[in-house]
């Protein structure tokens, strides 16, 4: 789906992606830093087009580039996804920025979509288990874990993780006097 509206933080803005985000957004599906957290895909420009058209139509569906606001470059992507009633995916985080605030504003900005402007109760996140840096920034948005579950498909642990509107008000005092002090 196409959020025609920016959400727009001190550091970074989400803009829905659209199909001049299809380079972009596949070559952070190839980054070795990222590859490894991601699902195997092996698109290319014209596949990662066609994703791109049949997500913005795709009813409960968000995918947001994430743009740092300083030098008006792409630096990520994040979804809001799979929406099922009043409760939703959140993931397709993937920041190329080495300013660690874009990140974190980025989730901010995603998580006060998904609340505030789409007025959900829930938000799920499924994190590799080994994947150390996604579940310390779990921690930071007050996330609920329940045990590990092996994967047979992806042969690995995955934890799944949510969040709730009360959950993100705690998180978001917490992390607004670090962003913005």
């Amino acid at each position: 789906m196409i959020y025609e509206k920016n959400l727009t933080g001190r550091y970074v803005e989400l803009r829905s992606a659209d199909l001049d985000d299809a380079e972009f957004t596949l070559n952070i599906r190839r980054d070795p830093e990222f590859k490894n957290f991601f699902p195997n895909f092996t698109g290319t420009p014209e596949t990662q087009k066609a994703w791109l058209k049949y997500q913005r139509e795709k009813p409960g569906d968000y995918f947001f580039v994430i743009w740092d606001l300083k030098t008006n470059t792409r630096a990520g992507t994040i979804s809001v996804y799979d929406i099922q009633g009043d409760e939703c995916e959140g993931g397709r985080v993937a920041v190329r920025s080495k300013n660690p605030f874009h990140a974190v504003e980025a989730q901010l900005l995603a998580d006060e979509f998904a609340f505030k402007i789409l007025g959900l109760k829930k938000v799920h996140a499924h994190v590799f288990a080994d994947n150390k840096r996604a579940l310390n920034f779990s921690k930071l948005f007050e996330n609920t874990f329940e045990p590990a579950e092996y994967d047979q498909d992806l042969k690995r642990e995955i934890i799944h993780a949510y969040r709730t509107p009360q959950d993100f008000e705690r998180a978001y005092k917490k992390i607004s006097a670090m962003l913005y002090r």
